[in-house]
């Protein structure tokens, strides 16, 4: 084979591996940055500056390249968890401005916009990757490096909970997760392995200009993604394939003419726009992560006790609105509270503020005593409170196995550290998981189609998919928040059973439900809620039987002033 092609193989490969760095980030997390190419450029100046100017070894100018471009990845990383995600492609925008400014105005250090000529080949261990087939073999090392690495992520509980929390952060955090710190981590990694691919390049092209890594090659970067297919293992490798090979395919047709240029372009712009308009999600999907699970024989969640959680004194404003004010509530292990009242009543909130999504002006929430005001959502969640949600929010694009395996509490197996170097541990944690969350499934009637995404479900069978979500994640007190609304009578009494059944195991339940007849049958203990108060607490059929609530609950509280109403 021609140096030309063996050139080229190379360049396919090099790209490959940090479009493999930038799916972590873009198809797993989801978070749209445009500062690979800066973190790359990281790894490729180490290369030229610490070799031409400090005369380091190839290796240990590698290392600190990666070093550099982890760190920058954690800080941008920090950020992600205080901006929303158009915000970081802004920050990570700015960021790959300032770098590439940066490599072209420290004149000394980098060359500025006349670059460094004469990058030395690649070194490591005395062993010299200064032939064609040498550079080959160098970017085959550095993408199996990349490849290996998302494939372990990809098939280990932290990844799965970095795609839930890609997709949902904030249902991720009400199932116990931490999104933010995960999301943290793996761009650190993403950086690193960018800069350890940019390293291999710099000493490929022997000559390395600020341009090179400029904004232009982060979003080629981000087109190869998208057009092999976010989120799977090969789509990075496809779409660089096309992208880098292609053009060199159509360049040796043997016409130089400009009218053969333009149809050459023209053809792979028709190619591109056929991959994204056809293929839509790119030339390569995902693929679920839960191909053995009919292998796997089901193994029922443990059941923790229940626990008495208590609220006291909980009020919130928003403006001038009082959305709860002053309000008590004590929920009982083997008991089922139900809480009722008109549309504005602030139910939700409520069910905000015991769990922590919402911060409580005043009151506070204890869990068999323990105070938990400096929890949020996450960590009750991991102490045992765990609640659904009226819209539901599941996981939209992840399957109906998937989850549920994600409720799953596996603690320190769910860390990057252990996906990538705990191979058997994972692998455990793994198959526990999905036998847990197939014993919840037929639990609760869900077991055909595991395969299926939830957002492809019945609005019946979404509901008890969000049911075994909670039921998964092994709660001891649960708040449910219309469980049984919009269901048909079958799905209800399965939906009433189940819900029934979890307080006789000896949790704590609590449900928001606007069918009150139904709230009336689980319920044990009733409480009125009205404009954010507490007006009667008392066994469902005083509450249900109360003239005065039934005309508060059938609109007469319009008349209320406005200032006074809740949304």
């Amino acid at each position: 084979m021609s140096p030309y092609w063996l050139g080229v193989i190379t360049q396919v490969l090099v790209f490959a591996a940090i479009a493999s760095s930038y799916n972590l980030l873009l198809g797993f997390s989801r978070l749209f940055s445009v500062a690979q190419g800066a973190f790359v450029s990281f790894g490729a100046y180490a290369i030229g500056i610490g070799v031409l100017r400090y005369e380091w070894s190839w290796t240990f100018a590698c290392l600190v390249g990666i070093g550099l471009a982890a760190v920058a990845g954690l800080l941008v990383g920090l950020l992600s968890m205080r901006v929303s995600d158009d915000y970081l492609a802004i920050a990570t925008f700015a960021l790959q401005i300032v770098v590439t400014s940066s490599l072209d105005n420290f004149h000394d250090l980098t060359g500025g916009s006349y670059g460094l000529p004469g990058v030395p080949v690649a070194e490591v261990f005395g062993l010299a990757f200064d032939t064609p087939w040498m550079s080959v073999a160098s970017a085959a090392v550095v993408l199996a490096i990349c490849f290996e690495v998302s494939r372990r992520i990809a098939s280990s509980p932290f990844g799965l909970v970095l795609r839930a929390s890609g997709q949902d952060e904030g249902a991720a955090r009400a199932l116990g997760k931490r999104p933010a710190a995960s999301k943290v981590v793996v761009v650190a990694l993403s950086a690193a392995l960018a800069a350890l691919a940019g390293a291999v390049y710099a000493s490929y092209l022997g000559y390395i200009l600020p341009s090179t890594f400029d904004i232009h090659f982060s979003i080629l970067l981000l087109s190869m993604v998208i057009i092999g297919g976010s989120g799977s293992l090969i789509g990075p490798i496809a779409g660089a394939t096309l992208m880098i090979a292609l053009p060199e395919v159509l360049n040796n047709l043997g016409a130089t003419s400009s009218t053969v240029v333009y149809v050459r372009e023209f053809f792979f712009g028709v190619v591109l726009l056929l991959v994204i308009v056809v293929l839509r999600r790119g030339m390569f999907v995902p693929r679920r992560s839960h191909d053995t699970a009919a292998s796997t024989v089901p193994v029922a969640p443990e059941v923790p006790a229940g626990a008495v959680l208590e609220a006291r004194g909980l009020s919130v404003s928003f403006g001038g609105i009082k959305a709860v004010t002053d309000v008590d509530l004590t929920l009982r292990p083997g008991s089922v509270t139900g809480i009722v009242g008109p549309n504005g009543a602030g139910k939700t909130t409520l069910f905000d503020l015991v769990t922590g999504a919402q911060v409580a002006q005043t009151g506070s929430v204890s869990i068999d005593g323990a105070v938990k005001d400096d929890r949020g959502i996450s960590g009750r969640a991991r102490d045992g409170l765990l609640r659904s949600f009226q819209g539901l929010r599941l996981f939209a694009e992840l399957s109906v196995l998937e989850n549920v395996m994600v409720a799953v509490p596996l603690g320190r197996d769910e860390t990057m550290l252990t996906a990538l170097l705990l191979r058997r541990r994972t692998r455990a944690a793994q198959r526990r998981a999905r036998a847990e969350a197939l014993a919840v499934l037929e639990d609760v009637g869900l077991t055909d189609g595991l395969d299926r995404r939830a957002r492809d479900l019945s609005y019946a069978e979404q509901k008890l998919l969000s049911l075994a979500r909670v039921i998964a994640a092994r709660p001891s007190v649960v708040m449910l928040d219309e469980p049984a609304s919009g269901l048909d009578p079958a799905t209800l009494q399965r939906m009433t059973t189940l819900v029934r059944r979890l307080a006789d195991e000896g949790r704590s339940v609590c449900m928001v439900e606007h069918n009150t007849k139904v709230l009336a049958e689980l319920s044990d203990e009733m409480v009125f809620l009205h404009l954010g108060q507490v007006l009667a607490v008392g066994p469902p059929e005083e509450i249900t039987t109360a003239p005065e609530l039934a005309s508060i609950y059938f609109g007469v509280a319009d008349d209320a002033p406005d200032s006074e109403k809740v949304v």
